[in-house]
């Protein structure tokens, strides 16, 4: 407990607002405890920090209630208090599958509490212990660090405090970034203020200008440099390298490595740990760059069983949009007991991207609205859904379990391995020429729209999204503080809303879907008008429709966005193209 009196800590047994039933202390650091607690509500597990200032702060005699040792102190005790709120509110803000999700703030006994996710799993650095990770293991890790970080330094903050401690892993290799302390956390704005307060700091993780405390030279490199010492550490077990500020060179920090780490990941590590800010990586997708994979024609997939075997598959991509053969009929198709329906889309010529009815709310990602043409095609009734991908894989990745609940927690990568199993498993069934795959961005447009049958609506079918998607405003069940909406929602059976006009359901909703197309944001000024796929590699992949927890500007046709394609996440899963 690091020093920490027991008797500081709340009892176990107290219930805080009337909800949350604290079971056991978990951990505590400079700005806060953090203990195991029960949501009385829902009965679940769940995490709460609270705000206390070790030093400054003890409790009073009924061992609640928060106390500022002296006056001296109260200023600096309020600070950071208003700080720990902001800290809350910000992650609350971020709802990402890779950061630990806040869903309740509110104050008491003199302080202020934040609810989290319960994370099941162990640290990095506990990880460690066994053990160095491998190579691969270190990539896969990187790809969610990444995804995580990305959407922290979008938010407009750094963490600040980026080490294995910090990073939680589950028995499925998820990992979820932690503790955005208040003492660690800055905002971009922050950065320009010299009256910020000081940053608290992890050595070997934090580099010269953390160090230093040069507030304005903080920036996503930052960050960048303890994901290079957290790499290092995670493949060697040994504490990252002092900062040496003079030894700048290109390359200069190659350190030991055990064996089959290549040469492509000691470069990175070097260039994200170079103690100049100006020679590191300025940008996330700049520090995903430098281990990019430079054989993409064909991925490794693992494919995960119900035993404890792994199977690997290497598969080389098929084109991503093979030209019709034959004309495409509605179709059923069973695997394994399991049957599911394809709709044929008759090919047609509409308006792609931010049209005037979607609204104002257009972003530059979705424009400029542009003309374009496809071919016919084939696409799935509803999203795969749990059975469909059992019957094929032999096992159920999801987060939440039902049988005609769309599967999600799968990646592209995922995908593609189910894809290949399925043409395996139905080529009896399909016409000659034509085989399973993912839609392209275009097809999956194009059909939510309603095809050549469209209304011209907002959303899939409709201009009431209560009418046609399970979203943020009608699959969570809970509110609380100030009246907003938190993530007690969850995935729904497939097909219960309204379809579209060509008989499609949820494609506005209840899960992302995953597209063919490599993601770019200025795509649509540049793409083809006839059948497009963006097939020019970047980190990315697109994906299309609304999930289970997004807002309903998310669930509009026109919406796009993007993930890395090792990416899992329960609002996350695909329907099938042919």
């Amino acid at each position: 407990m690091s020093n920490l009196n027991p008797s500081q800590m709340l009892p176990v047994g107290t219930v805080l607002d009337r909800r949350y039933r604290i079971e056991r202390y978990l951990a505590s650091g400079g700005f806060g405890n953090t203990y195991v607690a029960t949501d009385t509500r829902f009965d679940s597990r769940v995490a709460v920090k609270e705000f206390f200032m070790r030093g400054t702060n003890h409790r009073a005699p009924d061992r609640s209630t928060v106390v500022v040792s002296n006056s001296d102190n109260q200023a600096g005790f309020t600070a950071q208090l208003d700080k720990f709120r902001r800290e809350a509110k910000r992650i609350f803000d971020i709802r990402h599958d890779h950061i630990v999700h806040v869903s309740d703030l509110f104050d008491a006994n003199a302080t202020s509490y934040y609810v989290m996710d319960f994370i099941e799993g162990e640290s990095l650095s506990a990880r460690v212990k066994r053990g160095p990770l491998s190579e691969q293991e270190v990539r896969d890790v990187a790809a969610q660090l990444f995804d995580a970080l990305s959407a922290v330094h979008a938010a407009g903050f750094y963490h600040l405090d980026v080490k294995p401690g910090n990073i939680m892993i589950d028995a499925k290799g998820h990992c979820t970034l932690i503790d955005f302390g208040a003492s660690k956390q800055m905002s971009a704005l922050e950065r320009t203020s010299l009256s910020a307060s000081g940053m608290a700091y992890t050595p070997g993780y934090a580099p010269v200008e953390q160090e230093a405390q040069k507030i304005k030279s903080i920036g996503p490199w930052t960050d960048i440099y303890a994901v290079g010492a957290t790499f290092y550490h995670l493949l060697t077990t040994q504490n990252p390298p002092e900062v040496e500020p003079d030894d700048t060179d290109e390359d200069s920090r190659m350190f030991a490595y055990p064996s089959g780490v290549s040469l492509q990941m000691q470069k990175a590590i070097s260039r994200m740990m170079n103690p100049s800010p100006r020679k590191r990586p300025q940008t996330i997708d700049e520090a995903r760059a430098l281990l990019a994979h430079q054989n993409p024609s064909a991925e490794v997939i693992s494919v995960e069983l119900d035993s404890d075997e792994t199977r690997i598959q290497t598969v080389t991509q098929a084109p991503a949009r093979p030209q019709p053969v034959s004309p495409l009929q509605d179709q059923m198709f069973s695997v394994n007991g399991v049957s599911f329906k394809m709709i044929a889309v008759e090919g047609g010529t509409f308006m792609m991207g931010a049209t005037p009815e979607q609204g104002s709310e257009t972003y530059a990602k979705e424009k400029p609205a542009h003309q374009v043409t496809l071919s016919g095609y084939g696409i799935g009734e509803t999203q795969v859904t749990q059975a469909l991908w059992r019957a094929v894989m032999g096992n159920n990745p999801s987060h939440f379990i039902g049988d005609d609940l769309p599967v999600e927690q799968v990646s592209w990568n995922d995908c593609q391995g189910f894809i290949n199993q399925l043409n395996q498993l139905t080529e009896s069934q399909r016409s000659a020429g034509h085989v399973f795959r993912l839609p392209t961005e275009a097809e999956w447009e194009f059909a939510a729209r309603g095809g050549n049958k469209s209304n011209h609506t907002k959303y899939a079918g409709s201009n009431d999204i209560d009418a046609v998607a399970w979203y943020d405003g009608n699959s969570n069940t809970s509110k609380s503080w100030v009246g907003q909406l938190f993530s007690a929602g969850r995935t729904q059976l497939v097909g219960q809303k309204l379809p579209n006009e060509l008989g499609l359901y949820d494609m506005s909703g209840n899960v992302y879907e995953w597209c063919q197309d490599y993601y770019d944001e200025k795509y649509y000024s540049k793409s083809p008008s006839m059948d497009p796929c963006n097939n020019t590699e970047t980190h990315y992949r697109v994906y299309r429709g609304g999930s289970w927890n997004s807002w309903d500007s998310s669930c509009q046709v026109k919406h796009r966005s993007l993930y890395a394609s090792g990416r899992r996440s329960s609002m996350l899963g695909f329907r099938l193209a042919l």
